[in-house]
């Protein structure tokens, strides 16, 4: 699905599903830099399958709350995240945020039938409430994406890149 750029600044891609594959990848990167992940938070896993030419991405035990109606995540990291330009769901103000964000608005996206003519669902959610467990935040989200399907480059360095589905 075409979006316009740049609504996160860092990110110069040009379709949903690109960003959200972009999102991904800089969280696995900064997940794996110990000066940005002080506290060694493990939260996400990604696996391509250059076969088939999908990639799995599975955020695990995510902590959020609401406040006033909104939804937000627990900042992680020591990343400088450049804040998102424009309307929801562009305007979020961490990457772990902005990624789950994302995320609800592809699986919306998913659910149209004029959106999503071939009926890939990719997108999965468990929200959880935890605030009875004396946590310091009220949900716990796990999400993932399935069968995401990419672009695998064989050129002088394999490469892979997300194909859009989303229309």
């Amino acid at each position: 699905m075409n979006i316009t750029t740049p609504h996160y600044p860092q990110f110069s891609d040009t379709t949903l599903e690109g960003l959200t594959l972009s999102l991904a990848r800089k969280i696995l990167e900064i997940q794996k830099d110990s000066t940005l992940n002080t506290t060694n938070d493990m939260i996400i896993l990604i696996t391509e399958d250059l076969n088939s030419e999908t990639t799995e991405v599975t955020l695990t035990d995510i902590q959020a709350n609401i406040v006033d109606g909104v939804m937000t995540t627990k900042n992680y990291f020591n990343y400088d995240f450049t804040d998102g330009v424009g309307v929801y769901p562009f305007n979020r103000v961490s990457i772990v945020d902005a990624f789950i964000h994302l995320l609800i608005f592809q699986q919306k996206q998913e659910l149209s039938i004029a959106k999503n003519p071939g009926g890939l669902m990719c997108c999965n959610f468990s929200i959880s409430n935890v605030s009875e467990m004396n946590m310091a935040q009220q949900l716990t989200i796990n999400a993932s994406l399935t069968d995401y399907p990419i672009t695998v480059t064989n050129g002088n360095n394999l490469t892979t890149a997300a194909k859009s589905y989303l229309i």
